[in-house]
């Protein structure tokens, strides 16, 4: 009886010594791991931000004249863009009056913008916008049919890819069948780029686009 006691003592001491047997094994940990957003981020003619005055000088045209900006948009971000043009905050101003506006004082000719047309070209391909029924903005002096307002409205530039540029011209003429009444009158407006992330051009517009020139 004492000797099957000690067999079975025996065999519990080799299932307990089996069960604490050690295994070689390896850890590997990755540290520091951080998740970054992407950006995104336009640089104007270098500027960023952009702080420098898109200034045709409209007060020093004349009938059929046009002044020309040419601005280089970079895209300094991490992501692909879509980007728009936006032409806002449109006012003006009498500047000298002429004696056409002396004769006539209820004449309402404060609204230059009714007759300046205006033109864009993307990276040398020609949008044309110089057209008799185009305008900036609608004064009361605009040209028969010249109802066709951009001010306020998202024009559609293109896609920017990360590191890459687009050349933007923009143009402004003051109309060649304006009269002496526009003789010093200035028109003073902001011109806005707006850049927003590029999924497949799934992501609805910033706002209201410019018919013709949507994102399509």
């Amino acid at each position: 009886m004492l000797a099957a006691l000690a067999v079975a003592a025996l065999l519990l001491t080799g299932l307990v010594a089996r069960g604490t047997v050690a295994y070689f094994s390896d850890t590997e940990t990755s540290t520091g791991n951080t998740f970054t957003a992407g950006s995104v981020d336009v640089a104007v003619d270098g500027h960023n931000p952009w702080t420098a005055r898109v200034d045709a000088n409209l007060g020093a045209l004349q009938p059929g004249a046009v002044g020309t900006v040419d601005l280089a948009l970079t895209n300094v971000g991490s992501n692909a863009f879509d980007v728009w043009l936006r032409v806002t905050d449109v006012s003006t101003g009498a500047g000298e009056e002429t004696a056409l506006e002396a004769a006539d004082p209820d004449s309402p000719a404060n609204d230059i913008d009714g007759v300046v047309r205006f033109k864009l070209d993307i990276d040398g391909a020609p949008e044309v916008l110089f057209t008799e029924d185009f305008t900036i903005s609608a004064g009361s002096h605009q040209l028969v049919g010249a109802t066709f307002a951009m001010k306020e409205k998202y024009i559609y530039l293109g896609e920017i890819l990360s590191e890459r540029e687009l050349n933007v011209s923009l143009h402004f003429r003051l109309d060649i069948d304006t009269t002496d009444w526009a003789q010093g009158d200035t028109m003073t407006f902001k011109v806005e780029f707006y850049a927003q992330q590029n999924e497949a051009g799934t992501e609805p517009p910033p706002g209201t686009e410019l018919t013709g020139h949507e994102r399509l």
